[in-house]
């Protein structure tokens, strides 16, 4: 298949990073936290400042720094490498058992079957190779029977494909 040229932007970085970061942390863990947030304060309404509502009160603040040191760092290091690239472009090449993917960082050739999952995102698709191992590939410029025959191998491989 013909080379096709990948355009990289701040804003499809921080998109991606988003999408890995809600990954990461997710929804129950979002929800635990609002839940232990509304027991602290219906304990400190009543009054109580036991011991109890002190660790829950370090929970709450570890879990938010927690949200929100892990996106800041997530976001710091995509854009780190990205301002690192001379062009914010890659090709990638598709073929039927890998594909390459080369910019000025350098080149890889990845087989279909290292590909644990691919997340979908609006712009992009992040693609897995183990839990803290990924891959952006920017949509804009993929053609559309590409985008057919990437899907045809993510199927055709095992590899999920979630939004």
């Amino acid at each position: 298949m013909k080379a096709i040229t990948l355009t990289y932007s701040e804003d499809l970085i921080k998109e991606t990073v988003r999408a890995y970061w809600w990954k990461k942390i997710g929804f129950l863990f979002i929800f635990a936290l609002l839940v232990l947030t509304a027991f602290l304060t219906y304990l400190l309404l009543r009054g109580d400042r036991s011991w109890l509502v002190g660790a829950i009160g370090c929970i709450v603040v570890l879990g938010v720094a927690v949200i929100v040191g892990s996106y800041l760092v997530y976001l710091r290091h995509a854009k780190l490498r990205f301002e690192r690239m001379e062009k914010p472009e890659a090709t990638l090449e598709i073929e039927n058992d890998s594909f390459t993917i080369s910019s000025d960082f350098g080149a890889s050739t990845i087989k279909w079957s290292t590909i644990a999952e691919v997340q979908q995102t609006s712009n992009a698709w992040l693609v897995y190779f183990s839990e803290t191992e990924t891959m952006t590939l920017p949509l804009k410029t993929i053609p559309p029977d590409a985008k057919r025959f990437l899907r045809t191998q993510f199927k055709k491989h095992h590899i999920r494909l979630t939004k």
